[in-house]
């Protein structure tokens, strides 16, 4: 893994191929986000949710590459 793009500290981003991960007190946070700023909002969610998120698109998109999380997705209502 490279280094991070984004560091405060307590939050990373990472890019990695083909999506941002995102860790948090040196935790992995759940999901592959589509761009940096889904990334960033990412961190208003809880695990739970973005782990929600990630299985819905992990069992319903076959490509594992086209499995990452949009801004579109975070903001629809659950």
């Amino acid at each position: 893994m490279s280094l991070p793009i984004y560091d405060d500290g307590q939050r990373r981003i990472y890019a990695s191929s083909g999506c941002y991960v995102i860790s948090e007190y040196g935790a992995w946070v759940p999901g592959c986000y589509a761009d940096y700023a889904t990334a960033t909002a990412a961190f208003n969610y809880d695990n739970a949710t973005l782990q929600a998120i990630q299985d819905r698109l992990n069992a319903t998109v076959a490509d594992p590459d086209q499995r990452v999380i949009t801004s579109a997705m975070l903001e629809a209502p659950r």
